[in-house]
């Protein structure tokens, strides 16, 4: 009465899904796009009734990805941010920076293999500079959780000597501080201190950054 069907068992809803014809699930998705308020769902509609990149549609997708990850959703904003990245053509100024949103999203959602494999691939395609230093702080990160405090100290030096933005130059510089700490107590308050006094010296630095610079250099002292 109400025009909806419940399916008994997904398994239903899955089978009539996957046998429809393509055209007539992307005219279902665009017909439910035009029907839904919610921003991520009716985003997600609007990628899959897409046909190849669109790169409107990519940004209506890029922003309900960064609304679900700013209310923590971090599954649905990494499926929302790989749903971007599709629809973004590749020689697109915003391709370089959705891969890494996705990778990012990934990372917090704590799909640590999807994550390591497209942050690698990123590292080793990427020129030398604050780009890739971002990138290599990813994999530092996802590295530490792997393997340990000293790859992720390796990672995060070589961010060191990539970075030229000095916001970018205090976060690797704590970074090094921060994986240093156990193993390395010198070089750990030697990064400690340099990165406090490039973040005090930069305005409107973030709160918690400085923190993080500040806590590791009481440790390490």
């Amino acid at each position: 009465a109400d025009g909806r069907i419940a399916f008994e068992h997904p398994l239903f809803a899955s089978a009539v899904y996957s046998t429809a014809p393509y055209a007539r699930r992307r005219a279902t998705h665009a017909a439910l796009a035009g029907s839904i308020r919610d921003v991520e769902e009716r985003a997600r509609h609007l990628a899959l009734a897409c046909d190849g990149v669109d790169p409107v549609v990519a940004q209506v997708v890029d922003d309900a990805a960064r609304h679900a990850r700013a209310r923590g959703a971090s599954d649905g904003a990494a499926e929302l941010a790989a749903l971007a990245l599709q629809l973004t053509p590749e020689d697109s100024p915003d391709h370089e920076a959705r891969r890494i949103a996705l990778a990012e999203q990934m990372l917090l959602a704590g799909d640590f293999d999807r994550a390591r494999t497209e942050v690698q691939r990123l590292a080793d395609e990427l020129a030398p500079g604050d780009v890739r230093a971002r990138v290599l702080l990813m994999l530092a990160e996802i590295e530490y959780w792997r393997t340990g405090e000293s790859a992720a100290l390796s990672l995060a030096e070589q961010a060191v000597a990539e970075a030229v933005d000095p916001l970018l130059l205090g976060r690797s510089y704590t970074a090094v501080a921060g994986y240093a700490a156990t193993c390395d107590v010198p070089r750990a308050a030697a990064a400690a201190n340099r990165a406090v006094a490039l973040l005090e010296a930069l305005p409107g630095v973030e709160g918690p950054l400085l923190a993080a610079a500040l806590g590791a250099r009481v440790r390490a002292q």
